[in-house]
């Protein structure tokens, strides 16, 4: 203990230092950095994340999409990426969270999950009205 009896200098197994105080759990925008048994910041556009790693995010910041890259990772971007929509709803604690899912397989951008939410089509396909018709070569 420091000599302020509110402010601690180490945490018992289990807790994690944040502005001088034990916490069990890191509050939003931190996470739990078990080596030095602290909170630590999470990237800027992370409201929850796994490190301080754009690609560490778990949810987003209010202004960003959480964007599925390779390897299990995810990032936060502004706009979804080439062939995935965005996906607005509530998480478990009443956050707006925006999610990019992907689009149908035959999308090359599109608003929706079926190949009828289609914007732009990959080469081999085309929209016919609100149709999706493949190239027969």
């Amino acid at each position: 203990m420091a000599d302020d009896p509110d402010q601690c200098i180490e945490c018992k197994v289990d807790f994690y230092m944040h502005n001088y105080m034990c916490v069990s759990e890191c509050p939003e925008h931190y996470f739990a950095d078990d080596i030095h048994q602290s909170c630590r910041l999470c990237h800027p556009a992370c409201a929850t994340c796994n490190g301080f790693h754009v690609h560490d995010c778990v949810t987003c910041d209010s202004q960003y999409a959480l964007q599925p890259t390779s390897a299990k990772k995810n990032t936060c971007e502004t706009h979804c990426r080439d062939e995935y929509y965005e996906q607005d709803s509530v998480d478990g604690k009443g956050r707006q969270v925006r999610t990019c899912l992907q689009c149908h397989e035959s999308c090359y951008t599109c608003d929706g999950p079926h190949d009828i939410d289609c914007i732009t089509c990959h080469a081999s396909n085309f929209l016919q009205g609100e149709y999706l018709v493949k190239w027969l070569f």
